[in-house]
């Protein structure tokens, strides 16, 4: 029980003034008439999945959206979400990861704690790849006596109280049990490493809550606990709105742990998003002909991962290299992609056209929504950026509609 003393509850029910819905007007920065997903028709399949869930003929629309230090942080992809779901539903928050405990970054609307130190690894580390780790990430423990609090704070439009809780971790005999208590202490729950699938265990209630307490149990004190994530879902129709974001991630990370991807398919995508290529970029000589061969066999490890599922590419924006020279490599990436996307008829999105192309970021710097290192955008900035894809994908939408 000693677990049970000095929990904190984070969660508070308010709302961000800077999540409410952006005015474009008010940042003439970008190029409207660009701001459309270009080969729409590939995303019909998506859409009538839209269309099925407005007419109550669909449960849940599921999203994964895969990025770098831009969706990491989760402003620009808590915006989509938001937006969408307030469109569409809210079936839930999704796939959250203790970023925290892997020692960088994480996103406002989530705290994972411990009451230990983890050992982290992320999709980045290239001498010894990733095997699994659908977040881009996993954390490890071989402590026998720990904890793990789990407690969403509400700082959006939308509430992502839950009823249902999927852990995702390492099962096995030598792998930790974990008993599930609420805030007032109250054991509601176990899971056992024994039974059920061999990577995740679920909870599930009838009533929803905003947190709660997984305590490590087992008799074998050399027993160890991987940790990938956890899947919070309210049991409403609407959509699921998954962010993968590591800082520093390129398309060839991917390429060299396909298993992230083969453990992603637990998030049953609807769309997948990519939105790669700012690291890929940033060089001073940038290998035109090693990006592409990288860009098409990670492709390809998606395609073959999910066989039926639409993929939809976006450019990575405009940006300085070192905070002060600009970079021609981002215009050649995304010219790339583009005829990439073309050839092959995927689906994209050319923000980085959108945003106004090559030296635009002085210009979205001058209206503050680029930071002083003119790389990553001001959470304003992210939103701008979020509310013109909503709004690219909201107009294809609409356009595909007289087609269902």
């Amino acid at each position: 029980m000693i677990f049970l003393l000095g929990w904190t509850l984070f969660s508070s029910i308010s709302i961000s003034p800077a999540q409410e819905k952006v005015n474009l007007g008010d940042y003439p920065v970008f190029v409207d008439s660009l701001n459309v997903i270009e080969n729409n028709e590939a995303l019909l399949g998506f859409y009538s999945k839209l269309k099925q869930l407005e007419q109550g003929e669909n449960k849940v629309v599921s999203i994964l959206q895969i990025g770098d230090s831009h969706i990491q942080a989760d402003f620009v992809s808590m915006y989509i979400r938001n937006q969408l779901q307030l469109q569409f539903g809210n079936a839930g928050r999704g796939l959250i990861f203790p970023l925290k405990l892997a020692k960088t970054n994480e996103p406002l609307d989530f705290r994972i704690k411990s009451n230990v130190e983890w050992q982290n690894k992320k999709i980045k580390d290239r001498k010894d790849p990733m095997k699994k780790g659908l977040a881009g990430a996993y954390i490890t423990t071989r402590e026998d006596s720990f904890y793990l609090d789990l407690d969403v704070i509400n700082k959006t439009l939308i509430d992502y109280c839950f009823r249902k809780a999927t852990m995702v971790y390492e099962k096995g005999k030598n792998a930790h049990g974990f008993d599930i208590a609420d805030t007032s202490g109250r054991f509601v729950g176990f899971f056992d490493p024994l039974v059920g699938d061999d990577q995740i265990s679920v909870f599930e209630s009838d009533t929803e809550t905003m947190a709660l307490r997984f305590i490590a149990c087992s008799d074998d004190t050399l027993a160890t606990t991987t940790f990938y994530g956890f899947i919070l879902e309210n049991g409403e129709s609407g959509i699921l709105y998954h962010s993968v974001g590591i800082n520093g991630a390129e398309y060839y990370d991917y390429l060299l742990a396909p298993g992230v991807l083969k453990q992603q398919a637990l998030l049953k995508p609807d769309l997948i998003i990519v939105s790669l290529g700012t690291n890929d970029a940033y060089r001073k000589t940038f290998d035109e002909e090693e990006f592409c061969g990288r860009f098409d066999r990670m492709l390809t490890v998606v395609r073959e991962t999910f066989p039926d599922v639409p993929v939809l590419l976006s450019t990575p924006g405009d940006y300085y290299r070192r905070r002060k020279y600009k970079n021609p490599a981002t215009r050649e990436l995304s010219w790339l992609v583009a005829e990439y996307a073309k050839e092959k008829s995927y689906p994209y999105w050319d923000f980085y056209n959108i945003m106004g192309g090559y030296g635009s970021i002085n210009k979205w710097f001058r209206y503050g929504l680029i930071q002083k290192d003119k790389l990553h955008c001001t959470r304003r900035g992210y939103e701008v950026q979020g509310e013109l894809f909503f709004n690219a994908l909201m107009n294809g939408y609409r356009n595909a509609e007289e087609l269902f």
